[in-house]
């Protein structure tokens, strides 16, 4: 007994293939994330857990190195360091 064989396509790309093409609008649009010619851009300086550690462990040696007041100096590190940056 033979085995039959189905009839396939003779090509190997689909037949309709749907592609999406964004409209002419979109693709005029400035991205956000690149800057405008002339455009001023600012970056805002966010103090990282180092540099608020370092300035914190700073005041605690000013202070005369006492106990008991690291949250405050803590605080007050990273207050000062976004407050400087700004």
């Amino acid at each position: 007994m033979a085995k039959t064989r189905t009839p396939r396509s003779k090509s190997k790309t689909p037949s309709k293939a749907v592609v999406a093409v964004p409209a002419p609008e979109e693709t005029m649009k400035p991205r956000a994330s690149i800057p405008a010619i002339g455009e001023i851009v600012v970056h805002r300086y966010v103090p990282t857990h180092d540099d608020i550690a370092r300035r914190a462990y700073e005041l605690w040696m000013e202070r005369g190195g006492r106990h008991g007041s690291h949250l405050e100096d803590w605080l007050l590190a990273e207050e000062q360091l976004k407050t400087h940056a700004a």
